[in-house]
């Protein structure tokens, strides 16, 4: 018979074993569980901590969003402000002068400046719809700057006009007929260029700004999910509007000149008086040689040079 194969003797009989048996169990489910809690705890603190980073930057997005807003608002305010006081002064006043004009040229200057900063952050940090819609209103809004830009330049010219016309006085009749006309035609051209600029920034520059103020509000309120009664859509629609008049070329040009400049804060732009503004012929001329003369007294007002020369002209004996 073969020899029994026995088990080798562990040392430790069948009660013990048990009573070990017994005792492990218990502390390997107390390590399971703890292990277990341990996994459950470190679960928890990641959804609490992803829950803590959504929420903050829900709050950064909020706090960034309400920024730009504040921003464009501003921007758009100091927009509407240079706007007003230019519309305002060219409205009560006609053949301004260069250093009233100026001085509203400088603020529009600076308004738009404060805008180009708004739409720089608006490419930074803020929605890139948004950015585009800024940015395209900003380049159709600058077309102003260029009308800013070329009656300044007409303005340049002043002190000139008005010293060949004043120098002229030592020449020939017919000399002297041919500057003051020269002179009066130079008044009237930059009567005419204010006329333009008063009509296109009061119906055109104006209600566009508004409408855009308008767009950056009802578009923010649904950014910042606060929402608005007024309809997203008809606002953009407004806006496409106001940027299609903002390029048309609306004044009453068939009008006299300096009639119109005088009456022009009450004048629409589709104006036509079908020549019943002046029926004698009187009104326009005596209002161009006021706003003529109103011009030569403000050069010589402030170019000591041209004054000294007029001065010389008037007190030479014939």
């Amino acid at each position: 018979m073969a020899d029994e194969v026995t088990r080798p003797n562990s040392g430790l009989d069948k009660e013990t074993r048990n009573a070990l048996i017994t005792a492990i169990i218990p502390s390997a489910t107390l390590v399971l569980l703890a292990l277990f809690a341990g996994i459950g705890y470190l679960i928890k603190t990641n959804i609490e901590e992803n829950s803590q980073y959504q929420a903050k930057q829900y709050d950064i997005y909020i706090s960034t969003n309400q920024k730009l807003y504040d921003q464009g608002n501003l921007a758009l305010n100091q927009m509407l402000s240079a706007y007003s006081n230019l519309a305002s002064t060219l409205g009560t006043d006609a053949t301004i002068d260069p250093d009233v004009f100026q001085k509203h040229s400088d603020e529009i200057i600076s308004a738009y400046r404060t805008y180009g900063e708004f739409v720089d952050e608006m490419a930074r940090q803020g929605n890139e719809t948004l950015y585009q819609s800024f940015n395209n209103i900003d380049e159709s809004l600058r077309l102003d700057l260029a009308w800013l830009s070329l009656h300044k330049n007409k303005l340049g010219d002043l002190d000139l006009e008005v010293y060949r016309f004043i120098n002229s006085r030592e020449y020939e009749e017919e000399a002297r007929q041919r500057s003051s006309k020269e002179l009066g035609d130079y008044v009237k051209n930059l009567t005419d260029s204010e006329n333009q600029l008063y009509f296109r920034i009061r119906y055109q520059s104006l209600p566009l700004l508004n409408q855009i103020k308008r767009y950056l509000y009802v578009s923010f309120r649904s950014l910042l999910g606060i929402g608005t009664e007024e309809d997203p859509a008809k606002v953009v629609a407004d806006i496409q509007s106001a940027i299609t008049e903002s390029g048309k070329h609306i004044y009453p040009q068939d009008e006299p000149v300096f009639i119109t400049a005088q009456s022009r804060s009450f004048l629409a732009p589709s104006f036509t008086s079908n020549g019943t503004v002046d029926l004698d012929g009187l009104k326009e001329p005596i209002l161009w040689e006021r706003a003529t003369n109103k011009l030569i007294s403000y050069v010589l007002k402030n170019n000591k040079h041209i004054r000294e020369r007029y001065e010389a002209i008037v007190e030479k004996p014939d």
